[in-house]
């Protein structure tokens, strides 16, 4: 299993394929599982590189509190172990704010940022639904209880039926709970806690805007409130998704990233 010591802290990376490098960031409670249908399709193209965030499966688990700029941190620290010049960084939710704050920490090190099912953070940002908000805080009733509640509002109605594949494949991966207790409550009030309306207009770089029409956990609404605080974004809204658009729509997100991330797309 991969690892490099970044932050003063242990982190579990995957690292595949061969070119430009782009790195993918997970969101609340998932590390690199999240990439498994999109990280192939890219790597035929690219470098790619995941990793597990502080707190969760084969990274370190530190005691919290955690915030989004002290796992930026731990992001860029990896980036600098595996010496990964200026590359492409994705994030998707929670792992959308750390790319926010990674990206305006060290512009340096960022040629061009996607931001996936993820907002500004703060009280102008538009909130979960409220079935959203009570899977993220409800985790009574054992793992796959939760898993349960969870995809019903990380996926669009139905997924279950189309992809019982894909959905099996979650349940088998929320059932091997890869956090503790407080390193979950440390990641989401790190979001919680993740306020960048006043600042994303310091992300000078090209940025693609990832959304779901059907998301209820970041609605969609927040793509256009980000796309109007960033001087050079641009918007891409896969119609009848939810919020995991790697699970729900691995093909169509690797054919968008691919797409930004050539010399084909728009430029500073």
């Amino acid at each position: 299993m991969p690892e490099a010591t970044s932050n003063g802290i242990r982190i579990h990376y995957e690292d595949e394929g061969e070119g430009p490098p782009v790195v993918l960031v997970s969101g609340l409670s998932y590390g690199t599982w999240t990439w498994r249908w999109v990280a192939p399709l890219l790597a035929t193209s690219h470098r790619v590189i995941s990793l597990d965030n502080r707190g969760v499966d084969g990274s370190d688990k530190p005691p919290g509190p955690y915030t989004t700029a002290l796992m930026a941190q731990d992001l860029l620290g990896l980036l600098d172990a595996l010496q990964v010049p200026p590359c492409g960084l994705l994030g998707l939710s929670l792992g959308g704010f750390i790319v926010q704050e990674a990206a305006l920490a060290r512009p340096d090190r960022v040629e061009r940022l996607v931001l996936m099912a993820t907002s500004f953070g703060g009280p102008k940002a538009l909130p979960p639904a409220p079935a959203a908000l009570e899977s993220m805080t409800n985790r009574e009733g054992g793992a796959r209880a939760v898993a349960e509640r969870a995809l019903k509002v990380n996926a669009s109605a139905g997924f279950a039926e189309r992809h019982p594949d894909r959905a099996e494949a979650y349940f088998a991966y929320r059932e091997r709970v890869g956090m503790t207790a407080d390193s979950y409550r440390s990641q989401l009030m790190a979001g919680v806690g993740h306020d960048a309306e006043a600042r994303v207009s310091g992300l000078k770089m090209p940025v693609l805007i990832l959304q779901g029409d059907q998301d209820l956990v970041v609605p969609p609404g927040n793509a256009e409130l980000l796309k109007a605080r960033i001087p050079h974004a641009e918007v891409k809204l896969f119609q009848g998704a939810g919020h995991l658009l790697p699970m729900e729509r691995p093909e169509e997100v690797a054919d968008a990233v691919r797409y930004f991330l050539s010399a084909a797309s728009f430029s500073r």
